[in-house]
């Protein structure tokens, strides 16, 4: 899925912290919002999964570098962000549109 283009707009009041966890362990997406930007804040790599419903993230999934922001697509269905990380390895989630 492919971002719309223009600027990052970030949804107002809609960035989340997640601490490490070294099983998979999800946030809820509330919103149609078309894109989601991570950061990763730690010393670690994280990797990600968005999508409907429950998620259950892996080593297979969309990597985040150590201190890496970026951007990823959602569908407007798509509600559910999991992710796995190393102890010391922490993340900001947040809705918005655009990215590109």
């Amino acid at each position: 899925m492919s971002l719309r283009g223009g600027p990052w707009a970030a949804k107002r009041g809609s960035n989340q912290s997640a601490g490490p966890s070294s099983s998979s362990n999800s946030k809820t997406l509330n919103g149609p919002e078309t894109s989601v930007r991570i950061h990763n804040y730690g010393a670690n790599i994280c990797f990600v999964r968005i999508g409907k419903g429950a998620q259950t993230a892996s080593v297979a999934d969309t990597p985040i570098p150590a201190g890496a922001t970026v951007i990823l697509a959602k569908g407007p269905e798509e509600d559910t962000i999991a992710y796995i990380s190393s102890a010391g390895t922490s993340i900001y989630i947040q809705l918005g549109e655009g990215g590109s």
